[in-house]
Formats: C-alpha cells, sequence, structure tokens
C-alpha cells in the first residue's frame, strides 16, 4: 500500500498569504466598501423619510460628502494594491524594450511614491493643525475635520507603502536576474 504524504503549507506560504500587500489592500477594501454600504443606507433612509413623512434626513449631504472622501482615497489604495491602480496607454508601453519599460514603471514608482509622500505628509501636519485649532465642517451638521484629513493621510501612507513594496520587488528581481547571468545564484 503506497502511503501519502501529507504536505502542510510552508512558512513562505503563509507569510504570502498574509503579506504587507494583501493585508493593506484588504484594510482598503474594508474600509472603501464599508463606506459605500454607509452612503447608501443614508440615501435609502433619506429617500424614506422624504417620501413618508415630507422631511429629509438633516445633514445627509455632508455625512456623505465625509464619507466618499473615505471611499475614494482607500478605494484609491484598494485599486492600487490589486494592480489596477495605474493608468498607463498600453500601445505605447508595449514598444517599447525590456529596459525601457522598466525605466518607465521605475520612473512612474518613484513619481507615484514622491506624490504620496508629500500628500501624507501634508494631510498629517493639516491634521495637527486641525486637532490644534479645533476647525469644524459648516453646514447642517457640524462636525470636526481631522478624521478626514487623518484618513487622507493614512490612505497616502498605504498607498507608499504598497509602492515601496513594489519598488523593492523591482530591485530584488533586478539584482536576482543579474546574479543569474554572472551565475552566482545561491
Amino acid at each position: 500500500m503506497m502511503e501519502v504524504e501529507r504536505t502542510t503549507p510552508s512558512r513562505s506560504m503563509k507569510l504570502r498569504l498574509w503579506s504587507a500587500r494583501n493585508l493593506i489592500t484588504r484594510i482598503s477594501m474594508a474600509v472603501s466598501t464599508i463606506g459605500m454600504f454607509g452612503m447608501m443606507a443614508t440615501t435609502c433612509f433619506d429617500v424614506a423619510l422624504r417620501l413618508s413623512i415630507n422631511k429629509s434626513f438633516l445633514g445627509v449631504y455632508e455625512v456623505q460628502e465625509a464619507v466618499l472622501m473615505y471611499v475614494t482615497l482607500f478605494g484609491l489604495a484598494y485599486a492600487y494594491g490589486t494592480g489596477q491602480g495605474i493608468i498607463r496607454v498600453e500601445m505605447f508601453y508595449m514598444r517599447l524594450g525590456k529596459k525601457a519599460r522598466l525605466a518607465a514603471d521605475a520612473t512612474v514608482l518613484i513619481l507615484i511614491l514622491a506624490l504620496f509622500a508629500f500628500l501624507a505628509y501634508s494631510a498629517a501636519i493639516a491634521t495637527y493643525e486641525d486637532i490644534i485649532i479645533g476647525e469644524y465642517r459648516h453646514g447642517m451638521v457640524h462636525f470636526p475635520l481631522w478624521p478626514l484629513k487623518l484618513s487622507e493621510a493614512l490612505s497616502s501612507l498605504l498607498i507608499v507603502t504598497l509602492v515601496s513594496l513594489d519598488i523593492w520587488g523591482m530591485i530584488r528581481r533586478e539584482f536576482k536576474s543579474v546574479l543569474e547571468k554572472r551565475g552566482e545564484t545561491g
């Protein structure tokens, strides 16, 4: 009788399943999904109130503006994390040679990294200033603005982390291919 060898997932496989990239992508998806559900629920509640008692839910537009910011920014991090975040012209890109494609990818990643690092820094400073000043959103509902600016900083940091992981992976792949060409793999 032949014995069937039981295999357990290796440690590296477990680490790949719960890598930082997957965790960031899942967090971004959860925040944006909950925000979208919240927007739909407040809209339905507002419509039901208007149809039943002919009065609107006060502050629904202000709340939806705030939630839309969460949905957009964390949705952007999710789109980048799943590989759908960079738009490029494929006809032009595919005509480039391997080195030119690598240079184009590196340039785009460095520009994205710089942009979102600056955005995260600016949003963190704005969050700190809003906490100190106590700035509020003016409208039907008054709520503090610092949570919105903090979400901007956090989502930008998530994107910076994802781009940094991509740059690190690109460097590792290129270094590995150079070593393979030299015959120094180990």
